[in-house]
């Protein structure tokens, strides 16, 4: 049913007049009379009784109304919601991150704005950098925390946060951690790697291409989804794994991990909150970027 026509109704219902019904909603009194004539082709069944100026309500007119009442209250009071949402830091919000911010940087800063903000509650979806882009761009989450950014326009982009990247490997390899290596020194022993698409690998292909190395000189044993797989491995002694340094820094403290040094090599990247310029930006978003970007990487579990 047409909004407009059930308008009409509502009116005609409440001043008994085809006329002052017109007046009540600033159209002529053939279209108010065309839509009420609409209404009731398309329920089979008549609406009022006209009597002269006068509209009388049939029972089913009396039924309409208090469904077309009900529709209109909740219309009302969701347009006052949205009203009050436009103002206020309350409701849901969805991020999505990849998996070494979701894991290990947001974790005490969600903590502290849930504090500050009760009425808030945060779905995160955690992937790669790459499908965390495209979520954002398609409207699936309100903005992304990455650890890669991609060429296009679709997305604003901010820099948050510098990562420090190493090559780490368990005892077990039995390398001579203390040694400087060279690349080619490297690349036929077996690496564990993150995926396509994750932007700790990006920033290593990123890295060894500014070298003019290759990254598909590595012998590449084994892909995984998810850092934490990623570190299990690596500390099983199936090969040497690149990550971020404060993912390891209590193993490599406890001696479980060894960092393993590449000459004139120095691997980092950087964490960017990201979000779709085109889409509306209520409070609740636009806080909670400035919270994160304001306190990420200053208390970390």
């Amino acid at each position: 049913m047409d909004l407009r026509k059930l308008e009409a109704f509502y009116y005609v219902f409440k001043t008994g007049s085809f006329s002052r019904a017109a007046e009540e909603i600033f159209l002529s009194q053939p279209t108010v009379s065309t839509h009420i004539s609409s209404l009731e082709k398309e329920l089979g069944v008549k609406l009022f009784d006209r009597n002269g100026r006068n509209a009388l309500p049939t029972p089913a007119g009396r039924l309409l109304f208090s469904r077309v009442r009900e529709l209109f209250d909740l219309l009302k009071k969701t347009k006052q919601e949205i009203s009050e949402l436009k103002e206020q830091v309350e409701g849901e919000v969805i991020i999505g991150a990849s998996t070494i911010p979701a894991t290990y940087l947001l974790p005490p800063v969600l903590a502290n704005f849930l504090k500050e903000y009760p009425r808030v509650s945060v779905s995160l979806e955690v992937s790669d950098s790459w499908e965390i882009w495209n979520k954002t761009i398609n409207g699936e989450v309100d903005f992304g925390l990455t650890g890669g950014i991609f060429e296009d326009d679709f997305l604003q982009v901010e820099k948050v946060l510098e990562d420090d990247l190493i090559v780490i490997a368990s005892p077990e390899l039995n390398l001579d951690f203390t040694k400087v290596f060279n690349f080619s020194q490297l690349k036929t022993l077996p690496w564990v790697m993150r995926e396509k698409g994750s932007g700790t690998r990006k920033a290593m292909e990123r890295t060894l291409n500014q070298a003019n190395l290759s990254f598909s000189e590595l012998t590449v044993v084994l892909e995984v989804k998810t850092t934490e797989a990623l570190v299990q491995y690596v500390l099983n002694g199936i090969g040497l794994g690149f990550t971020s340094r404060m993912v390891v820094k209590d193993y490599l403290d406890k001696g479980l991990l060894k960092e393993v040094k590449i000459k004139d090599l120095h691997f980092s990247r950087s964490f960017y909150l990201v979000w779709n310029p085109r889409r509306e930006a209520f409070p609740l978003f636009c806080k909670l970027r400035e919270f994160i970007k304001n306190n990420i990487g200053k208390a970390r579990v």
